[in-house]
């Protein structure tokens, strides 16, 4: 199923699907184009934007940022960063924050993204491209026949490979780091299993460094998942599911 697209203004648009968005992005998975696991680009946008900001600010004086995304399917998280991080900021913060590690327990999807297999979007996360780039779409993307791959200036600021964060912990760097764990930890295997990987998370990382949930993290463990990162050592930020570890 594809979304025919057209030039307007020296600029692609894409015409409306006649699917919903949700449904797009669950229909695609040929050996040409990739099964995204439920994600997209600027997946809660507004909320990137400011946690870009936020981590901008707050490392201002460090020299170094481990950046990791876990759980990340074929990058759109990453991607979707380091697009608004490379049209607000400079070059030497966006060197800072780079490369991004970009990790993920399903072997498959990680070679599809490290290959670059063309994703298909719909017209929510196209208008959310150029929301959060200042109208730079093909400054990031390269469109063809709908069809879409990512360029070399974010692409080589992701590091993909293949781990699962419950025993791949110990490989972050404790110091100056921000994990970003949205969104799946739901589907661990029941509560032990949860809590057990935040605890770990706590006496590992140090104060300087960040831990961030996602809104299905929460309800999906019944808000029990924040009382346990907070019980872990951490603190609240003022950015929505961003915890700091506590001094």
């Amino acid at each position: 199923m594809n979304v025919n697209s057209v030039k307007m203004s020296n600029q692609c648009a894409y015409k409306k699907p006649q699917i919903s968005f949700k449904c797009l992005r669950r229909e695609v998975c040929t050996n040409m184009l990739i099964n995204r696991n439920d994600t997209c680009f600027f997946r809660d946008g507004d909320l990137i934007k400011r946690l870009v900001d936020y981590l901008v600010k707050k490392f201002e004086c460090v020299s170094k940022v481990n950046l990791y995304s876990y759980g990340c399917s074929i990058g759109e998280e990453a991607y979707s960063f380091l697009m608004y991080l490379v049209s607000k900021f400079p070059n030497d913060v966006v060197e800072k924050f780079t490369p991004i590690i970009a990790k993920d327990k399903d072997s498959f999807i990680i070679e599809e993204a490290s290959a670059n297999k063309p994703h298909i979007i719909c017209t929510e996360e196209y208008e959310n491209i150029l929301k959060f780039t200042n109208n730079k779409y093909d400054r990031f993307l390269k469109e063809n026949q709908g069809q879409v791959t990512i360029k070399d200036i974010i692409r080589n600021k992701v590091k993909f490979d293949v781990a699962d964060i419950t025993n791949d912990y110990v490989n972050i760097n404790p110091d100056n780091s921000v994990v970003l764990m949205r969104n799946f930890l739901p589907y661990l295997n029941g509560n032990i299993d949860r809590w057990t990987l935040i605890r770990n998370l706590g006496k590992h990382l140090n104060s300087n460094s960040y831990l961030m949930i996602g809104e299905f993290d929460v309800r999906g463990t019944e808000w029990k998942v924040t009382n346990e990162i907070i019980d872990s050592g951490f603190e609240r930020t003022e950015i929505e599911y961003l915890f700091k570890k506590k001094d």
